[in-house]
């Protein structure tokens, strides 16, 4: 009895559907579709733009183009029935390639093939490294290069160690048209350094290496940091916590426990006393996690300093002070105002802004900054955190 209630359950299961439901269209005959014709090839860097006529064909669903990578594997890449260009990228070198093109029609038949030849001019990394350019800096070394097209691109830098073997200290993501980057926490020694950038496809360029000696840095000890007098002009906002200290204590990337000030008209101006008298190299600002490039945030400012603690009384003095520097907050990606984040704004935005201070600027002990403008051109500035390089020796 208990064989026979088995195989009832098995043959219902036969009779009723028990399998794997298909999704999408059945094919509706077997009859392959006509290719597109009249291609035209345009190389672009790392990569060949196909245009085409279509075929005329009423049940077209995609044209599919199959071609081998540089690394050997062999790659797919389909655009659908309503479109008639299709874009190959990932190549490195420039080099002809053969590709194959198929017309697929909604029943999954396959055209014939049709051979079109491309050759890719080379992939942008490899104009990219010719602009490389890295000088020694406080702490580490700082990297310059162009990059106008803005391709995503990943720079890979890489030391020799105590062993004479090389390992990795920093990989930059970038899709910057003009890239200004530092690679820090190095000592004060001759390093020998190696370099490449590699595309988003796993394209390699050659290696570069250097030889280059960080100047000593150090960071500037928060704890000797103490506020100096706010002018009358100026009301520091409540949100905030309503001190100048929460600019250092150490507390990153909140939306209060802020240097929060406001003024009606006034360009703002505050000073603050580092307790010790510095040669800098670097200083690093954190905004408002909810306002990152907008609001109040910093835009551009300048930054004074003396080391006379009698010109720092009045708060709205500027005789006896210096200029050192103008600054510009910038977003990675460019845009000027308005619109989202991009990734790379929000994590360089995250990381703290940072300013490099001219080589040739004198020591100071008391900093003054003066807010020209913010990004929502307000009349009123915060500043989440302050972090300070240089060498007080």
């Amino acid at each position: 009895m208990k064989y026979y209630i088995l195989f009832l359950i098995a043959l219902l299961c036969i009779t009723t559907g028990c399998k794997e439901e298909f999704t999408g269209q059945f094919p509706v005959d077997n009859t392959a579709p006509q290719n597109v014709t009249n291609v035209h090839v345009e190389n672009i860097p790392g990569g060949s733009i196909l245009t085409y006529n279509l075929p005329e064909e009423d049940d077209l669903l995609c044209i599919t183009a199959v071609y081998t990578s540089p690394n050997g594997s062999t790659r797919r890449l389909s655009s659908s029935a309503y479109n008639n260009t299709i874009t190959l990228k990932g190549f490195g070198m420039g080099r002809k390639t053969k590709v194959a093109l198929y017309a697929v029609d909604k029943s999954l038949n396959y055209s014939d093939p049709l051979y079109v030849e491309i050759e890719p001019l080379d992939s942008p990394i490899y104009d990219v490294i010719k602009t490389l350019k890295c000088v020694e800096a406080f702490g580490g070394v700082k990297l310059y290069w162009e990059n106008p097209s803005k391709e995503n691109l990943v720079f890979e830098a890489m030391i020799l160690d105590e062993n004479k073997e090389y390992k990795h200290v920093e990989t930059v993501y970038s899709s910057e048209a003009t890239a200004n980057r530092s690679i820090r926490g190095l000592d004060s020694q001759p390093t020998k350094f190696a370099m490449y950038f590699r595309d988003t496809y796993d394209n390699y360029t050659d290696t570069i290496y250097a030889e280059l000696t960080p100047i000593f840095e150090t960071e500037i000890d928060k704890k000797n940091f103490k506020e100096l007098k706010l002018s009358s002009k100026f009301q520091l906002h409540s949100y905030g916590g309503g001190k100048m200290s929460a600019m250092w204590d150490n507390i990153y990337n909140v939306a209060s426990n802020l240097f929060y000030v406001n003024v009606a008209e006034e360009e703002i101006y505050f000073a603050f006393d580092m307790g010790v008298s510095a040669k800098l190299s670097r200083f690093r600002l954190w905004g408002r996690r909810d306002f990152l490039f907008s609001l109040h945030h910093l835009r551009t400012f300048e930054v004074w300093g003396t080391n006379d603690a009698s010109k720092t009384t009045d708060p709205d003095n500027w005789g006896g002070w210096t200029k050192i520097m103008d600054c510009e907050s910038k977003r990675p990606s460019g845009i000027e105002t308005g619109g989202n984040l991009t990734s790379e704004d929000e994590a360089y935005a995250l990381a703290g802004e940072e300013y490099e201070v001219p080589i040739e600027a004198s020591k100071y002990r008391y900093l003054k900054f003066l807010v020209h403008t913010t990004w929502g051109n307000t009349r009123a500035a915060f500043i989440n955190e302050i972090t300070i390089w240089g060498n007080p020796q």
